[in-house]
């Protein structure tokens, strides 16, 4: 073998080297992509039972939600204001948020004793109770402080049968968050669920007392 074959051969070898170890280096190096967290939604806290309920079935339905809203991302505001959101890339919401209202509103009010069936769906043209609702708002916004709060806005509205809605309203919530991660602010949307939930079921049984008397 001639020395300058000798020579090409060892240079093809020491660059060959040099690259492997700097993969090697890459790949140890480069960080490791996260693991998606999946987050379930707080159970409502304990209702007490109605003082008038309805006699007639309540059919909640799953709640509307637009754009952002009706992904399975936790949304986050860029500013206190939230005026600018993004979705997290690794937290998600086990279910699309319309999905999880309807099934915590449904698991609050049949607590509540509201009426004698709390159902997802009735057949067309029936008389029962009709429960919707609208997703406005739904994130965590960032404070001037450095704390976390998150705002809920839902738009609620209960009809009976295809009649006009005898109620229809949007209730507001604000809970601080009691640190900076993502499953503070979690809990925190569940107290403000709660808080909501608590101020409708107070006017759902307005309604119902006014639709019971002669």
């Amino acid at each position: 073998m001639s020395i300058d074959l000798w020579q090409s051969l060892r240079s093809s070898v020491h660059y060959l080297s040099l690259g492997v170890c700097l993969l090697l280096v890459a790949c140890v190096s480069a960080p490791s992509i996260p693991e998606t967290t999946w987050h379930r939604l707080p159970a409502p806290g304990k209702v007490a039972p109605m003082t008038h309920p309805t006699a007639l079935p309540l059919a909640v339905h799953r709640f509307e939600a637009d754009g952002l809203y009706a992904d399975q991302a936790l949304l986050y505001a860029l500013d206190a204001d939230a005026q600018q959101l993004r979705a997290y890339h690794y937290h998600q919401w086990i279910d699309p948020p319309g999905t999880l209202l309807q099934r915590r509103w449904m698991q609050a009010l049949q607590q509540a004793q509201a009426a004698a069936q709390v159902v997802e769906r009735t057949q067309a043209g029936s008389d029962a109770w009709q429960l919707r609702g609208r997703i406005v708002r739904w994130e965590r916004v960032p404070m001037t402080s450095g704390a976390w709060q998150v705002q809920i806005d839902l738009e609620l509205s209960l009809q009976r049968g295809r009649a006009l809605p005898l109620l229809r309203q949007q209730y507001s919530q604000q809970v601080l968050a009691a640190d900076a991660s993502i499953e503070a602010s979690v809990q925190a949307v569940g107290a403000a669920l709660d808080t909501i939930q608590g101020a409708f079921l107070t006017d759902m049984a307005r309604v119902f007392v006014t639709e019971s008397q002669p």
